[in-house]
């Protein structure tokens, strides 16, 4: 089982839309990201997860689009477990440069208050 964002699903569709703009099939419109309703809810998480499953069909039932790059790569595990360590690494390393900034910005009391320990 692959889980996906909305913001993917989104990219995914701008790029077969890209793809398919001069000619193929109709693309399948994509769901809406708002459904009226708490996004936590599980009711609102199962309509919109039914939704995005009957948009992946619908690309799928089309040689063309299950042939396209863009849905091999969006389908792909290796692709999913790629997007998350970057996602987790960008998250790292906006920490670190919070940090060193921090560090930084207060280096001078630092630096007054280190022959104190010394």
């Amino acid at each position: 089982m692959l889980r996906r964002r909305y913001r993917e699903f989104s990219e995914l569709h701008r790029a077969l839309a890209e793809d398919f703009r001069l000619q193929g099939p109709p693309l399948p419109p994509l769901p809406s990201k708002r459904i009226f309703g708490s996004s936590t809810s599980p009711a609102f998480v199962q309509d919109r997860r039914l939704a995005l499953q009957g948009y992946l069909r619908k690309l799928c039932a089309s040689p063309e689009f299950w042939q396209s790059d863009a849905l091999v790569r969006f389908l792909d595990a290796d692709t999913s477990m790629l997007r998350m360590q970057m996602r987790v690494a960008g998250a790292r390393r906006e920490w670190y440069q919070l940090a060193l900034k921090g560090i930084n910005k207060n280096r001078s009391r630092f630096d007054l208050f280190l022959p104190t320990f010394t």
